[in-house]
């Protein structure tokens, strides 16, 4: 459930130090590889993580929910 929690925090506010400054890699993410590959070449590529609708149109079987958590204890809980 965190692997989904942090995707959807990164797609919501679209805050690409998530990812650079926490040293984030597919490995924590096994259950949402293909989906994790593809905000990390959105960005690469373009600059930004992308929004919802590209991403959805992609893995439209993704479940886009609230997270209220904060980004300190999503990075925790992703590297325990």
């Amino acid at each position: 459930m965190i692997q989904l929690q942090f995707l959807n925090a990164l797609l919501e506010s679209k805050d690409s130090s998530l990812l650079l400054i926490n040293n984030l890699n597919e490995d924590l993410f096994c259950d949402y590889k293909d989906e994790y590959n593809f905000i990390v070449n959105h960005l690469n590529e373009y600059g930004t993580i992308p929004d919802k609708v590209t991403f959805l149109s992609k893995f439209p079987e993704f479940d886009i929910i609230e997270v209220n958590e904060s980004r300190d204890y999503l990075i925790d809980a992703l590297f325990e």
